[in-house]
């Protein structure tokens, strides 16, 4: 049943996904020339009030028109539909930001929702509703500007490659920015480094000693920066000759202990 509901009865939905209307002149010209052309959706609220679920832009853009009421529908759903509706109705659309999608399904989770469940209702697969969410867990201010500077989707992706969350809002900062990929490539290297660092130890520590720094008689032999092998392969005389390794936060250096040179047998007189 549609009822015409005076717009000064009706709020926009708290928990609305989209946060940003747009610019909203077009549509209320256009309403002003030919009314509403779609009812609204709305659920009752506290006395003789109505919440919007779907019209969200049609209703500001009403009130902005000057009309003093609008065709609505009113339902009856519980939070959890309410704010399913409006998510399924902006992504529809195409109205939503990624990061409005993110902060809608965590609204979902948050009223009880599973992933599943919100795949069902969304018609998003699992996969990319845990993408999304990864989102919620940036520092929003940061996300927000780098948005602003023309992050996309994909940049988001790419944050994925990071496990640590400092690392990837450090990273987020240079989102919209040449300095991204750079900064991207940096923080994977920087995060990959304590295993590289490790797994290089275990393989050293089976033929060299560690040392503060190296001794007399000892010759370079191997530098480690980022703890990178590359083409590396451990010495044919591991087990034989002494090697001895520093290391620091940043890099390993191999020794190797030289033979001492062979004293002259005297000549004979």
């Amino acid at each position: 049943m549609i009822k015409l509901i005076k717009t000064s009865k009706i709020y926009p939905h708290q928990d609305n996904p989209r946060k940003d209307l747009g610019d909203l002149t077009e549509l209320a010209e256009s309403i002003k020339v030919n009314g509403i052309l779609q009812n609204l959706t709305v659920v009752p609220g506290i006395g003789d009030t109505y919440i919007s679920v779907i019209g969200h832009r049609r209703l500001a853009a009403a009130k902005l028109a000057g009309l003093t009421e609008v065709p609505c529908v009113i339902a009856d759903m519980d939070h959890r539909q309410q704010v399913a509706t409006m998510l399924l109705e902006n992504m529809q659309r195409s109205d939503l930001t990624p990061i409005e999608q993110a902060q809608g399904f965590q609204i979902m989770l948050d009223l009880g929702e599973t992933v599943s469940g919100i795949s069902e209702k969304t018609g998003f697969s699992d996969s990319t509703i845990r993408k999304r969410l990864n989102l919620v867990k940036l520092d929003q201010k940061k996300l927000q500007e780098s948005y602003q500077r023309g992050g996309t989707l994909m940049d988001y992706l790419e944050l994925d490659k990071l496990k640590s969350d400092k690392l990837k809002n450090k990273v987020l900062e240079h989102i919209g920015t040449s300095n991204f990929k750079w900064q991207l490539l940096s923080a994977i290297d920087e995060e990959a480094r304590p295993a590289r660092k490790a797994e290089l130890l275990a393989e050293l520590n089976t033929f060299a000693k560690k040392v503060k720094s190296p001794a007399k008689g000892v010759t370079h032999i191997n530098f480690f920066h980022g703890f990178k092998k590359g083409d590396w392969k451990k010495p044919v005389d591991a087990n034989k000759a002494e090697y001895f390794y520093t290391v620091d936060d940043y890099s390993i250096i191999l020794y190797k202990k030289m033979a001492e040179p062979q004293k002259k047998k005297a000549s004979p007189a």
